[in-house]
């Protein structure tokens, strides 16, 4: 019995690090619209920026915390931004709304999240008359 448990032990440590190592158990940090001060959304096709209305917030928390991280940092040229200040001081900063997948910025930090819901808002803010 002690054999077999340490073998367990032992595969499951494996299958961990592995999962780790492939970014399986990565996701990007959640957020509360309680902690969010404000935020801005920015259309570079025509320039446009405006301050989201709270029911725009929601929308954007709910698509955030869907998202997962990718493990390619990689990018591209995004027709929209999302600015995020927090009352903290914090700001996220989110690029999208072209490719599938988004840049985000944090704390001095940059990476890829990919989220449809994340994706069409971007979209929608890109292309926002």
């Amino acid at each position: 019995v002690g054999g077999v448990m340490r073998k367990l032990i032992v595969i499951t440590l494996v299958l961990l690090v592995v999962a780790v190592l492939t970014g399986g158990c990565a996701a990007a940090p959640r957020l509360t619209a309680d902690d969010i001060k404000q935020v801005r959304f920015s259309s570079f096709f025509d320039g446009r920026e405006w301050t989201a209305t709270g029911e725009e917030v929601g929308r954007f928390v709910e698509a955030y915390n869907e998202a997962k991280r990718l493990s390619n940092n990689n990018g591209t040229t995004a027709p929209a931004r999302i600015d995020v200040t927090f009352k903290t001081g914090e700001v996220l900063q989110i690029w999208g709304g072209g490719q599938r997948f988004q840049t985000v910025e944090w704390d001095g930090e940059q990476s890829n999240i990919e989220g449809e819901k994340l994706h069409v808002l971007l979209a929608e803010i890109a292309q926002a008359k």
